[in-house]
């Protein structure tokens, strides 16, 4: 069946002749709730840097391998923290592609006959959640109230733990973690939580990811893993976090933070040599505003025709990166496996599109994320410890980086 076959028949069935006059709100509800309902992966995203909106839908579940930048084929990838040799991958294909700016939908060229009735099905819950739609009573004020998994002395002993690993030689820097549970109500709307996200912060990959075998992830992440086109691979190096003053140029930054945030700098400089790369352009560290929080970021280039070629393998030596792991990359993650009490599952992952638009590429770290659980969100935070962290200092980065989350939940 081919895709004119199946825009016709969308088109006759739902009337995505008139797709511009349904608003955002709705439009996107409908086709997560039927995603949903239909046990179909769906992915929502906000691009970064600008407000362009997509919603991917897959018919089948997603495959779990590597990420080819060469490949042909459109997909969204969620990966998480813990992949060996980032071969883990969920790839979700794009078999239904929504761009809400545009007000069009894509669809894939061919089906079977199983993908066929799936689709039906699909068009058919989208049909009804238009005929039915009832707002969605939202309070402004919410009041969402977290809870700590740790205690603030639980979490400065991991600290201090890690300081003295460090101190010991095995490494030179860890990212600790930890978790915040907030009690969500029963109608929680999480597609005006995304829209929120989405208007607010400019400067972020916003995503609202459901795979029927991993649940329920939204977020919005300040931080690029890699952007690789035809010609040119980019990728940055993040660390170090304040409060944003609202004035960046009078941000300082203290020793700690820069020598943090060199180490990362330091380990991009590395997978550029062991992929043979010298001729990359790398720019002088400047601050980084992530909304509510202001980080230092150094940002890195290299043009050529090959640069999708180096891609796939230089994607398997950043991730995880120091600024989310640590250095040696190797001890630092058997220090983290082995002292968190959470596991991290898909934070400090990474997600992102593959060839949705025009053969760009583009991942980013999972940072600034959270799960969402039947009565409850898990928030995950984290924070970069050198031998020069103080771990009160630390747990108060935690406390400011989970209200980049819970200050848009509360409308604040």
């Amino acid at each position: 069946m081919k895709n004119t076959a199946i825009k016709d028949k969308v088109d006759n069935k739902i009337g995505f002749k008139n797709i511009k006059n349904i608003s955002s709100s709705i439009l996107l509800n409908a086709l997560y709730r039927a995603a949903v309902i239909n046990n179909m992966p769906v992915a929502l995203w906000k691009e970064y840097g600008n407000n362009s909106i997509y919603c991917l839908v897959s018919l089948n579940d997603p495959e779990i391998k590597n990420v080819s930048f060469n490949s042909n084929d459109a997909s969204f990838v969620f990966s998480p923290f813990d992949n060996n040799d980032s071969q883990n991958n969920f790839i979700l294909k794009k078999d239904i592609l929504l761009d809400l700016n545009k007000r069009t939908i894509e669809c894939t060229n061919e089906l079977n006959n199983e993908e066929s009735n799936k689709i039906d099905k699909f068009i058919q819950c989208f049909n009804q959640y238009l005929d039915n739609y009832i707002p969605v009573s939202y309070n402004s004020k919410q009041n969402f109230v977290p809870e700590n998994n740790y205690t603030k002395e639980e979490f400065c002993n991991l600290v201090n733990k890690a300081i003295n690993n460090i101190k010991s030689g095995r490494t030179k820097k860890i990212v600790v973690s930890r978790t915040k549970d907030i009690k969500i109500p029963e109608k929680f709307d999480i597609i005006n939580f995304f829209e929120k996200l989405a208007l607010k912060y400019n400067n972020a990959f916003v995503s609202l990811v459901n795979v029927p075998q991993i649940g329920t992830w939204i977020g919005a992440t300040p931080e690029t893993l890699l952007k690789v086109t035809d010609q040119e691979l980019l990728t940055m190096s993040v660390a170090g976090t304040q409060t944003n003053s609202g004035n960046l140029s009078k941000i300082k930054w203290s020793h700690k933070e820069i020598q943090e945030q060199r180490l990362v700098s330091e380990y991009i400089e590395y997978c550029f040599s062991q992929s043979g790369v010298t001729n990359y352009i790398e720019e002088a560290p400047h601050t980084l505003d992530a909304g509510k929080v202001v980080h230092l970021k150094t940002l890195f280039k290299y043009s050529s025709t090959n640069a999708k070629d180096i891609a796939d393998n230089f994607l398997k030596l950043m991730h995880p990166t120091p600024a989310v792991c640590g250095l040696p990359k190797k001890e630092a993650k058997s220090f983290l496996l082995e002292n968190e009490i959470h596991n991290r599952k898909f934070y400090t992952g990474f997600l992102g599109t593959i060839n949705i638009n025009q053969g760009v590429s583009e991942l980013f770290v999972n940072l600034r994320c959270m799960q969402i659980k039947e009565d409850k969100a898990i928030i995950y935070v984290g924070c970069g410890i050198t031998e020069d962290s103080i771990p009160e200092n630390e747990w108060n980065e935690t406390e400011m980086k989970a209200e980049v989350l819970l200050s848009v939940m509360n409308n604040e």
